[in-house]
Parts: C-alpha cells; sequence; structure tokens
C-alpha cells in the first residue's frame, strides 16, 4: 500500500496510489472549480478520469483545461438517469457548490436551476472504474450501495452541513461499506472525508 496526498488542501485525496493502474478509469464525481485531484493523478497513471459535475461554474473553469486523457459530464449523479430535477443555488456567488437539497446550508432555500442527472450504476457500466470519488453535496447518502465493488472509493460525506442528515447517517454508509469488505484507510476529523479500499 502506497498512501499519498494528491492536490490542494481544499481539493486534495489521500489514495492508496498502488491500487490505480495504467490504463484505469477513475470517476470524479463533483468537480467545482478544483481539479488539482486529477491533474495530479495524472502526472503519476496513464489513466482516463471522467468528471462529471452539473454546475456551470465547474463547466467555465475546466474549459480548456481538458485534455485527452479526461473526459467531462455534465450532469448531476444520483440514483437515477435521465431525470431533470432542481439544483439549489449558492447563497455566495464566489461559491461553486450547489445542492439538489435545499437544506443544505450553504444554498438558496428558492432559487434553483434544472438539471440532468445521470445514475452513478449507469457511469459505472459505461467506464468500469477502479476508483470513484464523490463529493456530490449531499447526494452521496443516495448512491451507497452503487459504489459496493468498486476497488477504491474517495467519499466526502454533508452531514455537517444537510439540516436532514447527522453524523449517525454518515456512520451507518461507512459501516455498509466495511460490512462489505471495505476499510478505511484515511479519514478527516468527524469522517466527512474518507477513504474505503477493498480487501
Amino acid at each position: 500500500m502506497n498512501i499519498v496526498y494528491l492536490g490542494t488542501k481544499y481539493g486534495g485525496w489521500s489514495i492508496d496510489l498502488d491500487s490505480v493502474k495504467d490504463g484505469d478509469t477513475i470517476i470524479s464525481g463533483g468537480v467545482g472549480e478544483d481539479i488539482s485531484f486529477d491533474e495530479e493523478l495524472l502526472k503519476h497513471k496513464n489513466i482516463k478520469i471522467i468528471l462529471v459535475d452539473p454546475t456551470q461554474k465547474s463547466h467555465n473553469f475546466i474549459g480548456d483545461r481538458l485534455t485527452s486523457k479526461m473526459e467531462l459530464i455534465k450532469k448531476a449523479i444520483s440514483n437515477k438517469s435521465g431525470e431533470i430535477i432542481k439544483l439549489y443555488k449558492n447563497t455566495n456567488p464566489t461559491h461553486v457548490s450547489e445542492s439538489i437539497y435545499s437544506d443544505h446550508q450553504s444554498v438558496s432555500l428558492t432559487e434553483y436551476h434544472e438539471v440532468e442527472t445521470i445514475s452513478l450504476k449507469e457511469l459505472i457500466g459505461r467506464y468500469s472504474p477502479t476508483l470513484i470519488k464523490l463529493d456530490i453535496e449531499g447526494a452521496e447518502y443516495n448512491v451507497i450501495t452503487e459504489c459496493i465493488g468498486i476497488k477504491q472509493i474517495c467519499i466526502e460525506f454533508h452531514h455537517h452541513i444537510l439540516n436532514h442528515k447527522n453524523y449517525n447517517n454518515t456512520q451507518e454508509c461507512i459501516n455498509k461499506l466495511i460490512n462489505n469488505g471495505y476499510k478505511v484507510i484515511h479519514t478527516t476529523p468527524n469522517n466527512q472525508e474518507v477513504t474505503f479500499l477493498k480487501k
């Protein structure tokens, strides 16, 4: 095992680099305006990264940063594909994070735009990833089951900022993955960012 931290303090993740092989495909869900993790991973491995983000600010940021080793999907990760859903806008116009939940403490209760969803199951079936990173502002709780079977999973949990979720909801997700053969190889305080590796 070779656990390394890749990316900036804001957008980086700790992963087992040895579990990522040349030729692999990675799904990076929720990239906002920081793809430092993805760019640094590409410096280490000859892989393909599928960036998935529904926000226009993210699309504008990524722009010409896309390389032949990246693909951008402008949809919201969900447990169903092809739905049109509300994405609530951040109350701070300089911030990029938006959420499908209006009780996310950083978003407006009334201002939103509509986006199309793509299911994690469809993404996995299409790309057969060996690593999935999810920073999807609360939607992670809906797709935990679809992650099972992937070699390595990085998840930012949002119990600290969603009024309808709490730490126990996050712990249930962690336990579900552990009970399905994963071990936690890195975590930040209060289990907000957790990296799992399939045993």
